[in-house]
């Protein structure tokens, strides 16, 4: 009885407050499913990241705060709703920006999926490499061998023609390149394991198949359309501009002199990501920053008109984050065209090169004086053929999912439908 009578003499809008707190309070978080006891697929790892990821936590959170800022607005009524004339504008603010706070988290759970796509896939492409370079390396190995039999048994015809350094030579420098191989496995697992938000404790694998080749239907045009209409970044510059308008409005209800908070004291605008320029070979022209301070002051016109004019920045910011969305969607669509092209040319002589490769490890079995003249080159070129194929297909896949990425999710890349391989 004694709490209730402390708590009684708490000043009655201590109480409704402390209410607001305790209603929109977010339940505990649930603990994360473990993981599946066998090797993940693509699927599974998009699963585990939606889960895990500690950016999508974070941008949930924004979002129960975003909705506990409105249902705050909306409780007063009474005295303070007749004191605060622009209570009507600011709940319209906030409601603004628990659609802003929902397209910030659609934003980082399709850039987190691309992360998860592209480092799935690197797993793949680098093994994918490392099992042509064996091949190969295994060819040269035996070589090798049989190179420097002949020369410990003084058969000068036959060493003549199969020099030991040149086989060292090339045995190196695909050995070299296995190593380059290994590493992208490494560090392709490490940014898994990180887009998932998995803990260093936590062992995984990851299914062995080939990189997946979904049927995808691509439209140009549906891609512009979906990058201008979408775009997580395009919506919420949308959003922010309609905030600013709706603040000169804000400016005017406030007949008092002095300082006035804008809809930005209680955001940060900071947090949102604005697109840096890079000038260099890989040129990319920088978005602009949405300018709103947390507070106006002076006379009501001179802030109805400062808020008017942070409006038509706002607009203009609007416009140039639109602009950009297009140039990346253009750009993404025209890498999936180059490399859709390529796998398709690549894949002919992909399959010469495998059916070329197959009858040349028959014929490192023969006679030593072909070796070097003709069939090392030619396992040399075979290898380098399977190798950029894997490459186009790794690319082609990677900007499927850019495609999708750029559309704000309106594209379906499918990568994580293609069914396993059917086992032999």
């Amino acid at each position: 009885m004694s709490s209730l009578r402390e708590f009684a003499r708490v000043p009655v809008l201590l109480q409704v407050f402390a209410a607001i707190l305790l209603r929109v309070a977010p339940a505990p978080a649930e603990s994360p499913s473990p993981l599946p006891d066998r090797p993940l697929r693509l699927a599974d790892c998009l699963a585990i990241s939606e889960q895990r990821q500690p950016s999508l936590v974070v941008a949930r959170a924004r979002l129960e705060s975003a909705i506990s800022k409105l249902a705050s607005l909306e409780s007063l009524d009474g005295p303070m709703q007749r004191m605060r004339h622009d209570l009507p504008v600011r709940r319209e603010q906030a409601r603004l920006g628990i659609d802003a706070a929902k397209t910030n988290l659609t934003r980082l759970q399709i850039e987190n999926r691309y992360i998860v796509i592209r480092s799935y896939l690197s797993v793949l492409y680098a093994r994918a490499q490392k099992k042509v370079l064996d091949d190969f390396i295994d060819d040269l190995k035996y070589l090798r061998e049989r190179v420097s039999s002949s020369s410990e048994k003084k058969d000068q015809e036959e060493w003549s023609v199969a020099p030991f350094d040149l086989v060292t030579i090339n045995l190196r420098r695909t050995e070299a390149r296995r190593a380059e191989a290994e590493r992208g496995i490494a560090l392709a697992l490490a940014a898994l394991r990180e887009a998932m938000g998995l803990d260093l404790t936590v062992c995984f694998t990851i299914a062995d198949e080939p990189i997946p080749q979904p049927v995808a239907r691509v439209c140009h045009e549906e891609i512009l359309a979906a990058a201008t209409s979408r775009r997580s970044e395009v919506v919420a510059a949308n959003l922010a501009s309609e905030a600013t308008v709706l603040e000169a409005d804000a400016q005017a209800a406030r007949c008092r002199r002095g300082p006035v908070n804008t809809f930005a004291a209680a955001s940060d605008l900071h947090a949102n990501h604005v697109p840096q320029p890079i000038f260099g070979e890989e040129f990319r022209p920088g978005g602009i920053p949405l300018a709103m301070p947390d507070v106006l002051v002076g006379p009501r016109d001179g802030r109805v008109a400062t808020a008017q004019n942070l409006s038509v920045q706002a607009a203009a910011v609007a416009q140039k984050t639109r602009n950009l969305a297009i140039l990346e969607a253009e750009e993404a669509f025209y890498l999936w065209q180059e490399w859709s092209q390529k796998v398709v040319l690549l894949g002919e002589a992909e399959r010469i090169a495998s059916r070329l490769g197959g009858e040349l490890h028959e014929q490192f079995r023969g006679s030593l004086r072909r070796l070097v003249e003709a069939l090392l080159p030619e396992s040399l070129l075979a290898t380098q053929i399977r190798t950029d194929y894997n490459e186009a297909l790794f690319r082609q896949a990677i900007s499927l999912a850019a495609l999708e990425r750029v559309t704000g999710g309106a594209f379906c890349s499918g990568l994580e439908n293609v069914p396993p391989p059917t086992q032999p």
